[in-house]
């Protein structure tokens, strides 16, 4: 990444988790204005609910297409990791999470790697869904097709952004990155120049999405993300 790609991405980014920021503190004084209740009785109980409905997501599992929703979660999870780093690297590049050690670190990558396959499966079945089988507690918003655009536009340009540094053999511990790594052969015949030309391309529209995508979150039906 060069100077003037780091400076102007450190103002965009800047920007956009300021303006997160504002977004979460106007939800949290909103839940602020209720009534106060007592939420640190039964710890054990609400810990044990926790991982149960929410880790394990086992009421949304219980209906059909429920684990669509639990893999798109999980998605989410492992990838929080693994755009963190690519946050901090856009205005740090040194930065990397590999002082986890060189095995939990291969094994976050793999993860990362893995789930976005999943994640972009659970979209393409998302879609299919909401088109042709939707539910009727389900409305058929736009919105809903423009969450999982985003998401679709994640992936992908992950995929690309790694799959093109993979066929310069600058992907660092592409081992590690089965999916990334076999999709280099797309990219074989474009040449160093090219391929890293594209690389940029897919970083940005990775960036400029993922930091839309955060912002756009408080403002849509998904809040419940940021809850």
């Amino acid at each position: 990444m060069s100077s003037l790609e780091r400076f102007i991405f450190a103002i965009f980014f800047i920007g956009a988790i300021a303006f997160f920021a504002r977004n979460v503190f106007r939800l949290f004084a909103m839940i602020c204005l209720g009534r106060w209740e007592n939420r640190f009785d039964s710890l054990w109980s609400r810990f044990a609910g926790m991982l149960t409905y929410g880790f394990g997501q086992l009421r949304v599992v219980s209906e059909k297409f429920g684990f669509n929703h639990f893999f798109l979660f999980w998605g989410f999870i492992v990838l929080a990791f693994i755009n963190f780093e690519f946050l901090v690297r856009g205005v740090f590049p040194a930065f990397n999470l590999g002082f986890l050690g060189t095995v939990p670190y291969g094994i976050l990558l793999f993860l990362g790697d893995i789930m976005s396959l999943v994640v972009i499966a659970c979209v393409v079945i998302g879609a299919i869904r909401k088109t042709f089988f939707r539910p009727a507690h389900i409305d058929p918003t736009i919105d809903a097709y423009f969450i999982l655009s985003l998401v679709a536009f994640l992936m992908i340009a992950y995929f690309g952004m790694h799959a093109c540094e993979a066929s310069m053999e600058s992907l660092k511990m592409a081992s590690w990155m089965p999916i990334s790594n076999a999709l280099k052969v797309l990219f074989a015949g474009m040449g160093q120049e090219g391929a890293h030309s594209l690389a940029r391309v897919f970083w940005w529209i990775h960036a400029v999405v993922l930091l839309f995508f955060l912002n756009y979150l408080p403002y849509s039906k998904h809040r419940h993300i940021l809850t």
